[in-house]
């Protein structure tokens, strides 16, 4: 009756003997009236009891000054309904950058084992928000994040997510079992292995098509970086002797020659 705006005022005739609370018996609740609710009053007790979709429903029902005069109601609703049923539509909803970016930040940390959206696309969807946000954050979001630089780390970070993500996607495709893949495999399985690793891996397995895919998106951290560390470009050492080299020739660094001080440059 509540969700309608109505509200029954009345008692029960015949209370419990025994002094106890129990259910109310609707045989012996005699109703005095009934009372018309404020809507926003409708919208706060359905949130309190539980039935967070039917409040929301309930508020977009409302005018846009009554929407607002509850507003931080909504917004607690929406919340709410985001971390019980990772709802994305609520999440896109919420007003509070801060909170979206802080939801998402901590779904890209593959220690914690934190629940997560079942889905693959649910969960790009959002990092892709979170990134969204922050590239308008404003100065109040910045310094609940902890500065400009606590901001940069984080899109970097969302970023990152984002790339490996991809990787993942890809390398489902190629290796097969796509059913299998998920945001909790991703953070648990895949995204505890170095890319290093990785590319070692798939070397030594001779698998040219899934290091070629690893060696072209993650060209800085296993090429670029690569040369700078003493392993150097372990993965190319890895690849098995008998493999034909026109098959990986593609992978493999050339000299090329500098025309300033004709000295050779190992370039890929």
């Amino acid at each position: 009756i509540r969700r309608h705006g109505l509200q029954m005022v009345g008692c029960c005739r015949n209370p419990s003997s025994n002094g106890t609370s129990s259910l109310i018996d609707t045989a012996n609740f005699c109703v005095h009236s009934i009372q018309e609710l404020n809507p926003s009053d409708i919208v706060r007790s359905l949130e309190c009891s539980g039935k967070l979709q039917e409040a929301l429903d309930a508020a977009n029902q409302l005018g846009i000054q009554e929407r607002e005069s509850i507003s931080d109601t909504v917004e607690s609703v929406q919340k709410r309904l985001w971390e019980r049923e990772f709802n994305i539509l609520a999440l896109k909803s919420i007003a509070d950058d801060a909170y979206v970016i802080t939801q998402a930040l901590q779904m890209c940390k593959p220690y914690l084992n934190l629940p997560v959206p079942d889905d693959l696309e649910d969960y790009r969807s959002v990092i892709t928000l979170a990134l969204k946000r922050l590239s308008w954050s404003r100065l109040a979001t910045a310094a609940s994040l902890g500065g400009p630089e606590s901001v940069e780390k984080a899109k970097v970070r969302l970023q990152n997510t984002l790339l490996h993500l991809g990787t993942y996607q890809l390398l489902g495709r190629v290796l097969g079992g796509q059913e299998q893949l998920s945001p909790s495999h991703f953070l648990t399985c895949f995204s505890v292995i170095t890319l290093s690793d990785l590319a070692i891996q798939f070397a030594e397995n001779g698998d040219v098509a899934c290091l070629s895919l690893l060696v072209f998106r993650h060209w800085r951290e296993l090429v670029l970086d690569a040369g700078t560390r003493q392993e150097g470009w372990e993965w190319i050492r890895r690849l098995p002797p008998t493999l034909p080299p026109g098959e990986y020739a593609h992978l493999l660094p050339v000299l090329q020659k500098d025309e300033e001080d004709s000295a050779f440059n190992v370039v890929f």
